[in-house]
């Protein structure tokens, strides 16, 4: 990974934009609204291309965390048409914390390609926190989203 790399990553990456977007998702899935699905579709698009990026640019430590984003947001993605409501809201927390881990890997590297994560203690923990995050809500869904009860009768 070279330096350059980062700095073409961060030029991808528009955090403030992100963070917009997830207060309209977080909106229109507590409301659940009309247009939920199509911002979810171009959120899970995006995230994907900048795990994407980071392949091509072989940033591997941005790469195998937003591997874990993506995956907690797919749970919102491949649920959308029968996720009406959501019953803790503390999971845009995650979302928004996820961003501000990328932004703040993002700096390390381009600042000390060496240094990032290993010496530093605070950032290392925040990691980790955001990816048990992620798993988290990937393995408990039901828990923090309201899914459309499915009458088994039918069947």
């Amino acid at each position: 990974m070279e330096k350059g790399s980062v700095e073409e990553f961060i030029g991808y990456f528009d955090k403030n934009d992100l963070e917009n977007r997830f207060l309209q998702i977080e909106n229109a899935l507590t409301q659940n609204k009309e247009e939920k699905k199509e911002l979810v579709t171009a959120m899970f698009r995006t995230i994907h291309s900048l795990k994407g990026t980071t392949a091509i640019l072989k940033i591997e430590l941005l790469n195998k965390f937003l591997h874990q984003y993506e995956d907690a947001l797919g749970v919102i993605s491949k649920n959308i048409n029968s996720l009406v409501g959501v019953k803790k809201l503390e999971v845009f927390d995650f979302f928004l914390q996820g961003l501000d881990l990328v932004e703040r890997v993002s700096l390390a590297l381009f600042e000390d390609q060496e240094m990032v994560i290993k010496n530093n203690k605070e950032l290392f923990n925040f990691y980790i926190k955001v990816i048990v995050g992620a798993r988290e809500l990937v393995m408990h869904q039901d828990q923090y989203f309201e899914f459309v009860d499915i009458d088994e009768d039918l069947f």
